[in-house]
């Protein structure tokens, strides 16, 4: 680990576990084990929601779900919910919510399929490619802090890094949900 990331870790505010009596248990929080196995994944992931509702979120009314199907919608415009589902590995449920929700925020329209009439094809509306200038230049800013910060190689190989966690992750849900239709 470097130097740098050593000193971020250590930065962080430890503390001790207190019962109700207010008498300290002995342990410092959080414990080693906290440190390691994962658990810092769920943190950078908390970290990026939280900069993202605190900088542009909140002032703009969108969540990170709403977020990332106008930017699906951009760069794909007719792309269906199944899509963004599974590219983003998001709730079912929750992009259905996000998608009524930015229609009726006038965001995004649905259209019927000319093939399928029960897939709906998603399409930004003018006030959508708005809203996701806004929120492209927020993705910059916080693009560019991090290449600045890690530098261009460590960039790349964090992208790369990403990439293949994904990858195993969806491999492993994949082989859990093939073990439950093989018990089915």
């Amino acid at each position: 680990m470097s130097d740098q990331m050593n000193s971020v870790m250590k930065s962080e505010r430890p503390g001790a576990i207190h019962d109700h009596s207010g008498s300290s248990v002995g342990r410092e929080f959080p414990p080693v084990e906290l440190r390691r196995r994962g658990a810092r994944f769920q943190v950078l992931s908390n970290l990026f929601h939280r900069h993202f509702t605190a900088t542009v979120g909140s002032s703009q009314g969108v969540d990170m779900v709403e977020a990332r199907i106008i930017e699906s919608s951009y760069y794909c415009p007719g792309v269906i919910a199944k899509e963004i589902i599974d590219f983003w590995a998001f709730d079912k449920m929750a992009v259905s919510r996000a998608i009524s929700r930015l229609e009726k925020k006038g965001l995004l329209e649905r259209h019927a399929n000319r093939r399928d009439r029960r897939r709906n094809e998603i399409f930004l509306t003018s006030s959508g490619q708005e809203m996701h200038r806004v929120l492209d230049a927020y993705k910059d800013h916080v693009t560019e802090h991090l290449e600045d910060w890690m530098g261009p190689e460590r960039t790349v190989s964090f992208s790369e890094s990403v990439e293949r966690l994904i990858g195993l992750l969806s491999a492993l849900i994949e082989e859990k949900r093939d073990r439950q239709d093989d018990s089915r």
